[in-house]
């Protein structure tokens, strides 16, 4: 009704409106005794429907009513057809548009008239699908490489936070003293996949364009539908994320599909995983389509809640990389993990797992790229302390902090850093501010007090190990 009460403007609409829903099917003149139907609007003189003395027409579905200033029902009854007729062409235009796989930029030009605003659709990454400016609307968004303004991500990001579950239009500040309206849309699998914004939309007839956005997006729900996978991975991408689902296990296939990528024979790779910690589920698929476009030899891709990275040092240098994902990073305040470099696909669940790691154990500070290698051994030391049925550490620490609890000499610490610096006599003097000759006899003190060789490598790893699971800092 919202929409029927705008399109008569011409007519001074009063509108005493309850529902308004979206339901009009066909027009009627309004006779005594008729039994109104749900989907039809009844057109005629005030004083046919209510009791109260005013004068004009009225247009009336259910219990919503518009009183215009006119007496000329016909010349009303032939407007509200040709709105019906205006709307039904506009609806079949977009679905034949649809059938017929036109670009959502071509659907957009066509519902410019509707709209009479700029309109634009992006994925869930913010690049843009389409987008048609109206004639004298400033253009408020600024554009990167096909995608919206990190700045502008950033702003909008904060907006549909809130609306991230939200499955109708929503009015919003779009942050330059206008009242847009959003519409979001979902896979099939719930995750958001894109968005509809109408700029301005809510400045002007704000209930009735609510109504037709909500129209014109069901009618783009198939649209999405149809184009869905597309819009969540690249097709190569699928061979990474069935290897991590195990969907492709065979090593020569592998071989054969990552030939059909442009990665032939055994090339050094790395996986880097990206965890939104502040769960901004807007910003990562942003950032998957802006590390795309920045590197050549790389791969992007969503997988569960994360965005993977994987590259392929025989294409772009190993320091070029870093930086350049270095510098992304910092300016999405985020940080990640990444694997050992391997050769092989076909074990990629298994670098996905240290990857993990690396995002787990290390670093949140933004920009920074954690190294699997670099936390392996803290890794080791939780599972170690988490899992344990008893103590497997050497007991001779033990030994030596109570002669030094005793004795009031430093053979704990001596240990610690003649071992940490590989038995390498003159730097661990140095380190403890002795002289050579007195590190020498210290040592034979602490062989004698574990009665052990520091020579047998068994016993300085066993040693080391228990260093690291008691006082891992001594290895910081």
């Amino acid at each position: 009704m919202w929409i029927v009460n705008d399109w008569l403007e011409a007519f001074e609409p009063k509108p005493r409106i309850m529902r308004g829903e979206m339901r009009i099917k066909g027009v009627r003149y309004f006779a005594e005794g008729i039994e109104p139907e749900e989907d039809l609007l009844y057109v005629g003189h005030a004083d046919d429907f209510i009791q109260s003395g005013e004068r004009g027409v009225i247009c009336a579905n259910g219990e919503d009513l518009i009183l215009l200033n006119t007496e000329d029902e016909f010349q009303v009854f032939n407007e509200i057809q040709r709105m019906l007729e205006f709307y039904n062409d506009w609806e079949n235009s977009i679905i034949r548009a649809i059938e017929e796989s036109l670009s959502i930029d071509e659907i957009l030009q066509m519902s410019l008239p509707v709209f009479r605003t700029t309109i634009l659709v992006t994925d869930a990454s913010h690049s843009l699908l389409g987008m048609r400016n109206y004639p004298l609307k400033p253009d408020y968004y600024a554009m990167e490489n096909g995608h919206l303004s990190s700045q502008d991500v950033l702003m909008l990001n904060d907006i549909l936070q809130q609306y991230s579950d939200h499955h109708g239009p929503y009015i919003v500040d779009g942050g330059h003293e206008t009242k847009d309206i959003i519409r979001n849309f979902y896979a099939r699998n719930g995750d958001l996949i894109g968005w509809f914004v109408s700029m301005e939309g809510a400045d002007y007839q704000a209930n009735s364009r609510m109504h037709l956005t909500e129209a014109f997006c069901r009618l783009l729900d198939f649209w999405f539908k149809i184009n869905e996978e597309g819009l969540l991975f690249s097709p190569q991408s699928a061979l990474f994320i069935n290897i991590l689902d195990g969907k492709e296990t065979d090593p020569a296939l592998i071989r054969f599909k990552q030939e059909g990528i442009g990665w032939p024979g055994e090339p050094s790779m790395q996986l880097f995983c990206i965890r939104d910690i502040a769960s901004n589920r807007f910003d990562l698929p942003y950032l998957q389509k802006a590390l795309s476009s920045s590197f050549s030899a790389v791969y992007c891709f969503k997988y569960l809640s994360d965005v993977m990275i994987i590259v392929n040092y025989e294409k772009i240098p190993e320091k070029d990389f870093h930086q350049t994902l270095t510098d992304i990073l910092k300016r999405r305040k985020l940080s990640c993990g990444c694997s050992y470099m391997f050769r092989d696909l076909f074990q990629l669940p298994a670098y996905y797992q240290q990857a993990l790691l690396a995002v787990q154990y290390g670093e949140q500070k933004a920009g920074t790229i954690n190294s699997c290698e670099d936390y392996a051994l803290e890794y080791l030391r939780h599972q170690i302390n988490a899992n344990k049925p008893l103590s497997v550490s050497s007991p001779g620490l033990e030994r030596l902090k109570q002669q030094d609890a005793s004795a009031g000499t430093e053979y704990y610490r001596t240990l610690a850093v003649y071992l940490r610096e590989e038995r390498d006599q003159t730097k661990t003097a140095d380190i403890l501010c002795v002289h050579r000759n007195t590190l020498i006899y210290r040592i034979k003190k602490i062989e004698q007090i574990l009665e052990t060789d520091l020579e047998e490598d068994r016993q300085r790893f066993l040693l080391l190990l228990s260093f690291y699971l008691e006082d891992p800092e001594f290895f910081r």
